[in-house]
């Protein structure tokens, strides 16, 4: 996954950058960007506002088969 642009916005994808290997979706809100992995881990990233940082509910992201 690449990412550029506003960092408060989604353009900066560092500090989830060794998490984001084998996506296969990704879905965005106005400011933050989830990715769904081929083992079913969704990671996320952008504004925590928005979405953007879901660290403290991520044992709950596992398993997953969708995002929209």
């Amino acid at each position: 996954v690449v990412t550029w642009g506003n960092t408060h916005r989604g353009g900066d994808c560092r500090r989830v950058k060794e998490e984001l290997r084998n996506v296969k979706h990704i879905e965005a809100s106005h400011t933050a960007f989830a990715a769904l992995r081929s083992d079913g881990v969704v990671v996320t990233w952008g504004n925590s506002f928005h979405g953007g940082d879901s660290r403290r509910i991520q044992d709950q992201l596992t398993d997953v088969r969708r995002i929209q």
